[in-house]
C-alpha cells in the first residue's frame, strides 16, 4: 500500500511488515508516517522502516522513530528495525542525532531480516515467560484472597492454599500456616508450589521442605510479577 507522500506498507510475514520511504520527508508527511506506524502496531508485530530510497529526513522522521521506538519497548508485541545505508543523508542525520544508541539501525534489508529470525525467537521466549508467571499471579491473587479470610477468622492452624505453579490447569493444595506463607512471599517474585511444580530457567527455588517449594521468579517473568503483585 502507497500513499502520496511516498510511504509504502507491505506485509512480509505474519507478524512483519515494512514501511519504506521514498524521496524527501519532513514536517509536511508526518501524520502520514505516524500513521503508517500506528496501524501495523495495532495489529501486534515487528516494523522495518526502510528508509533506503528516501534522499531526505528531518526531525519529524527522527521524532517518529523514537515514539516508535518507545512503543515497541513498552509492548512486548511489537518490534522496530531501521534500515538505512552507510553515508547515505539520512543515516547521517539519524547518527547526528545519536538515535542508534536506542534504535537498532541496520545497513541493508537483508541483515535486518536476518535480525528478525533471532528476534522472533527471543520475543517468543518472553512471551512464554510472561504467560506462564501471568498463570502464577492468578494463583497468587488468590491465595491471598485466602490468607485474608483465614487471618479475619482468627485461624492458627495449616490452611489450604493453592499451589502457584505455572500449570493453570492445577489444583491441587498446599498447606501451610499463615507464618509459612507469609515468609514465601516476602518477595512479589516468590511464588509457593508442590515440589516438582517448579519450572528450571524461568524460575529457581529459594526454599525447600517436604510439603512446598519456594520459587522466585526471573526475567520476563519476575518483571510482570513485580508488575502486578509489587
Amino acid at each position: 500500500m502507497e500513499n502520496d507522500s511516498g510511504i509504502r506498507t507491505r506485509q512480509l510475514g505474519e507478524h512483519l511488515w515494512l514501511v519504506s520511504l521514498e524521496g524527501e520527508h519532513d514536517l509536511a508527511g508526518r501524520d502520514d508516517l505516524r500513521r503508517a506506524i500506528s496501524d501495523v502496531f495495532a495489529a501486534g508485530s515487528k516494523l522495518m522502516i526502510d528508509l533506503t530510497e528516501a534522499t531526505f529526513i528531518d526531525s519529524s522522521v527522527v521524532s517518529a522513530l523514537v515514539d516508535a521506538h518507545e512503543h515497541a519497548i513498552s509492548h512486548a508485541a511489537d518490534d522496530l528495525l531501521v534500515i538505512s545505508p552507510p553515508g547515505s543523508r539520512p543515516r547521517r542525520v539519524l547518527d547526528l542525532n545519536g538515535i542508534g544508541t536506542a534504535v537498532k539501525i541496520y545497513d541493508d534489508r537483508s541483515t535486518a531480516l536476518a535480525a528478525t529470525g533471532a528476534a522472533s525467537s527471543d520475543l517468543a521466549r518472553e512471551r512464554r515467560q510472561r504467560r506462564l508467571a501471568h498463570n502464577e499471579v492468578l494463583f497468587r491473587k488468590a491465595n491471598d484472597q485466602i490468607e485474608h479470610h483465614a487471618q479475619s477468622l482468627g485461624i492458627d492452624e495449616r490452611v489450604a492454599f493453592f499451589c502457584e505453579c505455572a500449570d493453570r490447569d492445577c489444583t491441587e493444595r498446599i498447606y501451610a500456616t499463615i507464618g509459612e506463607y507469609e515468609r514465601a512471599h516476602e518477595s512479589p517474585t516468590r511464588f509457593l508450589l508442590l515440589p516438582g511444580h517448579e519450572q528450571p530457567g524461568i524460575e529457581h527455588v529459594t526454599d525447600r521442605t517436604l510439603a512446598y517449594v519456594v520459587v522466585e521468579k526471573e526475567g520476563p517473568g519476575g518483571a510482570l510479577a513485580a508488575s502486578e503483585l509489587g
